[in-house]
């Protein structure tokens, strides 16, 4: 990335600019992290550097421009399989409710590195740097806040103006191990709480899908707690207090449970080299599996019986109100809504396996052992200690059975059917749903023994 912002640097001193580079990839530089993003800022005291301008310059070096934000002089495109994002420095006034409407931006080209830095919400994400010299420009000791992964507000008065910023810093809390913060940088989060209602589903999105992606990912809620953002979200607030039976679960309460098993998750991800949407489904699976325990035989801490039906369905009210992809959602609602699934025996039978696939469908076994694992292992976040007995055995069976990453195929189909001479109706379909029903209890798995066993059904109706 660090060639395409030298070429973008190199090009706009052409045009009598100057290019540098922003934000997280600075940041990522000193945290010896592999950078995702590359964002720019043009500066320039020419009078021609407008929008339209740089608009105009980005067409002709770059593909697929698109201005993202005109007000605030934000462009998105891509240089050599690089995606980029381009903006001008300037000055955010708040003058209403909301982000996109309440922030009056004033691009302001000529203005200093060091004016523009506060603009930033929190101080490793405030520097700058030259790709043409290499020069770091750090105004406010980021590079001091990123070895000590400091989460240090810039400006405790601007920070509460876009209401997201209260999510962003949660999110960077999971990219480390361990973090710090301030007073003033929890008072400006808890100030731009009173906000969250403005946000739009597909705002926080992004920051829920970045937080299920990274390397910690509970540390976002340890944050969240202390930064007051986590009463926004009632069904993971609730989970503080409820005590489980220390037999079971010696780790505490549920929501020690919980972040352990997100933890847990995100190494099973590194271990098994799960990225992107699989990654997502399997830590918000591992957040959301135990949610309904808060509200089922709330007197019985050793059990809680059903608590996964309605996990499930508290999963997918919180999908909802954080704009999680419908893909997304239908998912986490099955592995959350399964997770108990045979567990209480050790003998697991490969009718009950054919079935889970079945049933887990659009998830898959695979998912659901990986959610087995974290949940098993987030008893002692000291080892981990794998899948339960029975997990195994359905591990065993799945392989065996070939259902691992997905459900039975049903071998008998209409087409068998209408050579034995049945038409195509509601006789049929009826048949054909019970085929399948014999074929996951193990009634036959070849098309000889599913075409011997219809001509017998067919045989008998007549």
């Amino acid at each position: 990335m660090i060639e395409t912002a030298k070429f973008i640097a190199r090009s706009a001193r052409q045009q009598g600019w100057r290019a540098f580079v922003v934000g997280g990839f600075v940041r990522d530089m000193f945290a010896m992290r592999q950078a995702k993003d590359l964002d720019m800022e043009i500066f320039s005291e020419e009078e021609h550097c407008d929008v339209e301008s740089v608009e105009n310059w980005l067409c002709d070096i770059a593909d697929n421009v698109k201005t993202v934000g005109k007000s605030f002089g934000v462009f998105d495109f891509d240089v050599f399989g690089d995606d980029v994002q381009i903006s001008f420095p300037r000055t955010d006034s708040k003058v209403g409710i909301g982000h996109t409407k309440g922030i009056s931006a004033n691009i302001s080209p000529n203005m200093s590195l060091k004016e523009a830095s506060l603009r930033r919400d929190i101080t490793i994400n405030s520097m700058s740097l030259d790709p043409l010299s290499m020069e770091v420009f750090d105004f406010h000791k980021g590079i001091r806040d990123v070895y000590d992964w400091m989460l240090r507000v810039v400006d405790a008065e601007k920070f509460p103006d876009d209401a997201l910023r209260a999510h962003r810093v949660p999110r960077l809390a999971t990219y480390k191990p361990n973090f710090k913060t301030t007073v003033a940088t929890l008072r400006a989060c808890r100030k731009a709480n009173e906000e969250f209602h403005t946000l739009p589903k597909d705002r926080l999105w992004g920051e829920w899908s970045k937080i299920a992606k990274a390397p910690y990912p509970a540390n976002a809620l340890t944050y969240m707690r202390e930064s007051g953002l986590i009463e926004k979200y009632p069904i993971l607030d609730r989970l503080y207090g409820i005590e489980q039976c220390s037999k079971h679960h010696p780790e505490g309460t549920v929501l020690k449970h919980t972040v352990n098993a997100m933890d847990k998750m995100a190494l099973i991800c590194n271990r098994d080299d799960v990225h992107d949407d699989e990654r997502i489904i399997l830590v918000l699976s591992a957040m959301l599996h135990d949610v309904g325990k808060v509200s089922v035989d709330p007197e019985d801490k050793t059990v809680n019986h059903r608590h996964e039906r309605v996990s499930s369905e508290l999963a997918l009210e919180f999908l909802d109100k954080i704009g999680a992809p419908k893909r997304i959602c239908m998912h986490v609602h099955k592995l959350v809504l399964l997770h108990m699934r045979g567990i209480g025996s050790n003998t697991a039978s490969k009718t009950m396996v054919r079935r889970l696939a079945r049933d887990l469908h659009p998830a898959t076994i695979q998912q659901w052992l990986r959610v087995n694992e974290a949940d098993k292992s987030s008893r002692y976040m000291d080892r981990h200690v794998g899948m339960s007995k029975a997990a195994r055995v359905v591990r065993r069976h799945s392989r065996s059975l070939k259902v691992e990453v997905g459900k039975p195929d049903e071998i008998l189909m209409g087409r068998h059917l209408i050579k034995l001479g049945l038409s195509p109706g509601k006789e049929m379909g009826e048949l054909l749903g019970r085929a399948y029903e014999v074929q996951l209890d193990g009634g036959f798995d070849s098309l000889d023994g599913a075409l011997e066993w219809a001509r017998g059904e067919i045989g008998n109706d007549n």
